[in-house]
């Protein structure tokens, strides 16, 4: 693991790498990570996916789209904390992300 003092996250190749760590961590069953909530970035592949866009995004599309993701309040409230930008909502640069799992515990309860 590497400190970066900046990324972007709109970055084609970012947004992949984002995507496949979810996914690798999904696989890895010693994290127990429960199938039943998904990260930002697995949602936003989806989402691109259901109205035939590709994914990754365009560096100059992903703002905006995310955007509009952020328009949906369920969205806005599960993933709102996940994404920080130096200006409201989405507006400004990206300065963090982070993917949030939930995780199974004894007995098949849950928590992040």
């Amino acid at each position: 693991i590497t400190f970066q003092t900046s990324f972007d996250l709109s970055d084609p190749e970012v947004q992949l790498w984002m995507l496949e760590t979810a996914k690798a961590a999904r696989k890895t069953a010693n994290l127990h990570i429960s199938p039943r909530t998904k990260t930002w970035i697995e949602v936003v592949e989806e989402e691109t996916k259901k109205i035939n866009i590709t994914f990754p995004l365009e560096q100059s599309d992903f703002a905006g789209f995310v955007s509009l993701m952020m328009e949906d309040s369920n969205f806005r409230i599960l993933y709102g904390g996940d994404i920080g930008t130096t200006g409201p909502g989405v507006g400004g640069d990206f300065v963090f992300t982070s993917l949030t799992f939930l995780q199974e515990v004894g007995g098949g309860d849950s928590r992040e």
